[in-house]
């Protein structure tokens, strides 16, 4: 029997290569969905937003590019990460507040429901007042979290799964499949070189090689991030994705 569940180091990992795959995605697809009310739900949220101290994963990861963020500033991800540091780099958002920044700059408010196993988010999250959105942060097991939340009205969500236990990746792709038949926009972050998990036909899938991109991140040499939506939003992933490759190929 498990007596204790394993918890993800957000801190640790916040701003690394894994994060700026998923995140330029994720800025695009919520500036995509935004309208009013928009149901935003995350899995497993972390903090809501970090520190960066030097010689962390982030060294490898947006730090490499925030020397040429001007390259990228069409990308709303980008976009947010200047508003939150007007000079240095020195704050990282995790990616609810990330999807609130982006929502907040277009003029809209967001629901959010998020979910960490974490006991030390909760604080953080119930002293967040900086946006005007309607928050609920849930301490609690996302997977079963959200597979309740799905009856509601359909929204955008992230599933973001720790990936420190065996069924990680199996519960996140049973989920992804439970929200898309609600109706539900999903984007599914993992790291490619782990797992291929399998997923509807229907799914499409973005990823990136670290090494291409320039970037690093420990032992791990891609990132993906699978997309249940409509075909505007897979084709603007993919159009916005190839943008930036292209960009970063050319330095």
């Amino acid at each position: 029997m498990r007596c204790m569940a394993l918890i993800y180091d957000h801190i640790r990992h916040a701003g690394n290569a894994g994060d700026v795959i998923k995140h330029l995605i994720l800025g695009e697809a919520v500036d995509h969905q935004l309208s009013a009310g928009l149901i935003y739900a995350e899995s497993h949220a972390g903090y809501p937003g970090y520190i960066l101290k030097p010689g962390g994963e982030w060294t490898s990861g947006i730090g490499r590019l925030w020397a040429r963020r001007g390259d990228f500033i069409g990308f709303s991800y980008i976009q947010a990460l200047e508003r939150l540091n007007p000079s240095d780099l020195l704050a990282y958002p995790g990616s609810t507040c990330l999807a609130m920044m982006v929502a907040e700059e277009a003029g809209f408010s967001l629901r959010v429901e998020a979910w960490d196993i974490d006991p030390l988010a909760g604080p953080a999250w119930s002293s967040l007042d900086a946006f005007p959105h309607d928050l609920r942060f849930h301490t609690g097991d996302g997977f079963s979290g959200v597979e309740e939340l799905l009856e509601e009205e359909a929204g955008l969500l992230l599933i973001d799964p720790p990936l420190i236990e065996r069924t990680d990746v199996e519960r996140s792709a049973r989920l992804l499949g439970l929200a898309a038949k609600s109706g539900w926009t999903v984007l599914f972050w993992y790291m490619a070189d782990i797992e291929r998990p399998r997923l509807p036909a229907s799914v499409e899938t973005y990823s990136i090689e670290f090494a291409k991109a320039g970037l690093e991140c420990d032992r791990w040499k891609e990132a993906a991030v699978a997309v249940s939506g409509s075909r505007e939003l897979c084709e603007r992933i993919r159009e916005r994705t190839s943008e930036f490759m292209e960009l970063v190929e050319n330095w």
